[in-house]
């Protein structure tokens, strides 16, 4: 498995003809943090940059602080990178929602809390009104967590 870590490029530029132009930060690589630095010359320009490269760059992160002499750019996941990494990203959520159910099932085993599972159905009545608008868990395919704390 391929873990990006996300990397920093600064790019110094003293002068309006040193910036990079949306040609070149368009070419800019997915997983790298580009900071835009602007010498003491061009600071005044920097927010009007900043705002232009923003509505000039939809598919990147344009963030502009107020009080630094930089601007921040990261390339966003495309649409196509999406689709074609569905099947791991589908994987993602659901290793992310056993990982919560291990959570759970440690923390109740930390604190001697008993934890009992029930389909909707099966939950006792003064549980049942407290469910019976929510739609996630009004179905008996999924399964609503009672925690009972053991004195």
């Amino acid at each position: 498995m391929n873990h990006e870590i996300c990397q920093r490029t600064i790019i110094i530029c003293n002068s309006e003809e040193e910036l990079p132009t949306l040609e070149d930060i368009t070419s800019f690589e997915r997983g790298i943090q580009y900071q835009i630095v602007f010498g003491e010359k061009i600071r005044d320009v920097r927010e009007q940059i900043g705002e232009a490269w923003k509505n000039a760059l939809p598919n990147f992160l344009v963030g502009i602080p107020r009080i630094e002499d930089r601007i921040g750019i990261q390339k966003l996941i495309s649409s196509e990178e999406i689709i074609v990494n569905q099947d791991f990203f589908e994987q993602c959520a659901k290793d992310y929602g056993e990982l919560g159910k291990k959570l759970i099932c440690q923390l109740a085993e930390k604190f001697k809390v008993e934890i009992v599972t029930a389909t909707f159905s099966a939950v006792p009545f003064p549980f049942a009104n407290a469910f019976a608008n929510n739609p996630v868990s009004n179905n008996a395919n999924n399964p609503i967590f009672l925690i009972v704390y053991s004195i």
